[in-house]
């Protein structure tokens, strides 16, 4: 919800439709090449601590994206009426 948000808010409307097609096309991409990638590894490997692994390593991703300062200082351009 936030990244859709932050889409509308900071993408020019013009090429919005083409910028989020591309985040689509990448997302839908992303999903099969990880479930294939984690087949191969599960069928190599222990699969409780790949599983914890990745856990670890998605938690750490996630936690340093908001080291990036343009993330954590993103503003909301909601317009509020006072009417």
């Amino acid at each position: 919800m936030g990244w859709a948000t932050a889409m509308q808010e900071h993408i020019p409307e013009a090429i919005l439709s083409r910028v989020s097609s591309y985040d689509a096309l990448g997302s839908f991409v992303a999903m099969p090449l990880g479930s294939l990638l984690f087949g191969l590894l599960a069928d190599r490997f222990d699969p409780e601590p790949l599983l914890v692994v990745s856990g670890v390593v998605y938690a750490v991703l996630a936690l340093g994206t908001l080291l990036s300062r343009s993330v954590r200082n993103l503003e909301n351009e909601v317009v509020h009426d006072r009417a």
